[in-house]
């Protein structure tokens, strides 16, 4: 279906119409700008934005070698949700298929940018939401056009405080049959691009 451009446009039709009932429930009162997360948009940024025309992506970036270990451990984990398997029961390798979709999501954000290089999108790294998250989300709010209030801020850093002390997720890219110099190889054009 990723191929089938009329197709897409039909789903983003729909899902214009789902957000639209969604804010309808919520009352035509509310004024709030949504945020929503999906990076799959990725696939689709021309149907998106072509549909939505008001929409503004944060486009996070993250070291793809790091994104294929953590989709296996996510997968991994629904795997054994799933199937009820024994957290020593290793679940099917994959490896090849996550890297193959990450690949594509990868490559269709690419080459909508170079096709629409205008459109509103911000570019975040984590390296830099990680370094400094104050900045990145004052950045973010200006780029939404919003200000960051003094309640907003205030309420980071008591998360921010929160998350530090928080137990990690831990996994390696070979953890799950992933060769980091195949990663490398392989996301080497968008690595160039966003040196994550």
């Amino acid at each position: 279906w990723l191929a089938d451009d009329a197709r897409r446009r039909a789903d983003y039709a729909f899902y214009r119409q789902e957000l639209a009932a969604v804010r309808l429930a919520a009352g035509r009162a509310d004024a709030r700008r949504w945020l929503l997360k999906d990076p799959c948009h990725l696939f689709s940024l021309d149907e998106l934005f072509d549909t939505l025309p008001k929409a503004r992506v944060v486009w996070l970036h993250r070291d793809p070698a790091t994104v294929s270990a953590s989709l296996c451990a996510l997968l991994s984990k629904v795997w054994r949700l799933l199937y009820r398997s024994e957290a020593s029961t290793s679940p099917p390798r994959f490896n090849d298929a996550v890297v193959a979709y990450l690949g594509k999501l990868l490559d269709a954000g690419l080459a909508f940018r170079r096709r629409r290089p205008g459109a509103a999108v911000h570019d975040l790294l984590t390296t830099d939401l990680a370094a400094d998250p104050m900045l990145e989300v004052a950045r973010v709010y200006a780029f939404a056009g919003e200000a960051l209030s003094d309640a907003a801020r205030a309420k980071m850093k008591r998360l921010l405080t929160d998350r530090s002390t928080a137990p990690r997720h831990v996994y390696a890219a070979a953890d799950f049959g992933l060769d980091p110099a195949d990663l490398d190889r392989r996301f080497a054009k968008y690595k160039r691009e966003f040196g994550e």
